[in-house]
């Protein structure tokens, strides 16, 4: 039995790319066509008051793990790390009120094709064409977040919408960063090329994001990742000991003092950290609320429905071939609810009363 928990954040990872994709900017994140205009109705949302805090009630996602691995079976994925992964997700994901379940038999993809870049092609298009078009076509499941797992990938993670696909070796480390742009997070960095013609010459200009959040210089409500919240980030990641160390300036003159512990940034100071047993990445208050909105709006199909607000007062069975969670249920006058699932989540008041019973059935 699986009960609702707590824990710590963590995170990294290192690039999204999603289906249909149409506009491309300077950090390698690729966006679907109505990727702007969908973040900026939610973050009008956030900032009208309409949802000013996440949800009460936790929204749950089935994932599907794929493990890739050579025709032989060999160089997979150690699947002793997942438990730890799962963890790792609902722990920074619990505060926007998304948990992550996984109770299926994991997918292994023996296939040289796949696993195996072909010689002479570059890594990072192969990694975003070929392979990621290969696996939506052959191995997603409808009805999932699908994770796939290689030992090499041509970033640390890739995020194809509901599609993440991950280095092995950073399963620990990228997961919640590519999860974070599944439900609509972009980098902290993001920044817009303004395009200006002097006579005949083309001008490219970054517009990035300033330090001030205040006065004339603000203007962290329509650039870089758009939330407040957020310190100002020039996207050159630059550390030490998780200290920044650059010395950039924004259009203003001020300094930039980016969080490096940003789930959604792109410094790498968590690698350390992880190594030494420590986690601390999150997100933002923001960064939360826009994911609560997004989970409601999204992936439908794969969320498990609770089981919620009901009293049994017969002999009744509940059947999941998945997760099932309930909420709010009562048993009484004597009945017997039977639940037959792979997980079982007991959320909030689950009363049996006297006389009556209840049983798990794995």
């Amino acid at each position: 039995m699986k009960l609702v928990h707590s824990c710590i954040a963590f995170a990294f990872a290192f690039l999204c790319v999603f289906a249909n994709a149409q506009v491309v900017d300077n950090t390698d994140f690729v966006k679907p066509a109505n990727y702007d205009a969908t973040q900026n109705a939610i973050l009008q949302q956030m900032r009208s008051n309409l949802k000013s805090s996440v949800t009460s009630e936790i929204r749950y996602f089935r994932i599907k793990f794929h493990v890739v691995t050579k025709i032989n079976g060999s160089d997979g994925l150690d699947i002793s790390y997942l438990p730890y992964v799962m963890e790792m997700l609902n722990t920074a994901f619990l505060p926007a009120k998304i948990q992550f379940v996984s109770c299926g038999s994991i997918d292994y993809i023996r296939n040289d094709t796949i696993f195996i870049l072909p010689p002479g092609i570059d890594t990072v298009d192969w990694g975003r064409e070929s392979r990621e078009n290969l696996l939506w076509d052959q191995f997603d499941v409808a009805d999932a977040l699908n994770v796939f797992f290689f030992k090499d990938n041509s970033h640390r993670g890739i995020c194809w919408g509901s599609t993440i696909s991950m280095q092995n070796s950073n399963a620990l480390i990228a997961l919640p960063h590519e999860m974070g742009h599944t439900f609509g997070l972009p980098h902290t960095f993001t920044s817009r090329d303004s395009i200006f013609m002097v006579g005949s010459i083309k001008d490219t200009i970054i517009i990035r994001e300033n330090v001030a959040r205040s006065g004339s210089c603000c203007n962290c409500t329509r650039e870089g990742d758009k939330f407040c919240d957020t310190p100002a980030d020039p996207g050159n990641p630059r550390y030490s000991c998780c200290n920044y160390v650059g010395t950039g300036t924004d259009a203003c003159g001020a300094s930039y003092t980016p969080d490096v512990l940003n789930i959604m940034s792109y410094y790498f100071c968590e690698d350390a950290a992880h190594q030494a047993g420590t986690i601390r990445s999150y997100f933002s208050n923001e960064q939360l609320q826009f994911m609560s909105i997004k989970a409601d709006q999204d992936y439908s199909s794969c969320r498990v429905v609770p089981t919620e607000n009901k009293t049994y007062s017969t002999n009744t069975t509940v059947t999941s071939s998945g997760s099932a969670v309930l909420r709010n249920v009562s048993v009484t006058g004597g009945a017997k609810l039977t639940v037959s699932a792979c997980e079982v989540i007991l959320e909030k008041n689950v009363e049996i009363s006297k006389g009556s019973s209840f049983e798990i059935l794995k």
